[in-house]
């Protein structure tokens, strides 16, 4: 499946919902344990950096319960220079173990944010559909 709206198109799993506002768009696959694993998109107006956005995003994230780095690495997304960072954190109010994949990318001025969650027990499961998603994604 495909997406195609506005200034990003996506490939997406069969099944997989799609919420959209003027702000982002979430995929958000089945629900599993009262979770469903998301990947949603977000775009922003700024001259910030993706390495800028990366540093702030990781201040907010450090006093997250639990909060653990699992990996960060450049890549390329859509042509693009991307940073990707996948870190764990506890959800206490729900005592959930989360996983997060998230991704920032310039293009055509915008700064994207993509960020890919599931519980840190399913991560594996849908890494290969985030890893996916994330590769197949188009700014334009």
């Amino acid at each position: 499946m495909t997406y195609a709206q506005g200034n990003i198109s996506i490939k997406y799993p069969a099944g997989w919902n799609i919420t959209s506002t003027i702000y982002n768009v979430v995929f958000s696959g089945p629900v599993e344990a009262g979770f469903s694993p998301t990947l949603t998109i977000s775009a922003a107006e700024t001259n910030e950096t993706i390495e800028k956005a990366a540093e702030n995003a990781n201040k907010k994230q450090s006093v997250l319960a639990q909060h653990a780095i699992i990996n960060e690495a450049y890549t390329t997304i859509s042509g693009e220079p991307a940073f990707r960072r996948t870190y764990s954190w506890l959800d206490r109010a729900h005592n959930l173990a989360v996983t997060q994949a998230q991704v920032w990318v310039r293009s055509s001025g915008k700064l994207y944010t993509i960020t890919a969650t599931s519980l840190s027990s399913t991560f594996k499961e849908y890494e290969a559909a985030f890893d996916e998603m994330i590769s197949s994604a188009n700014f334009y």
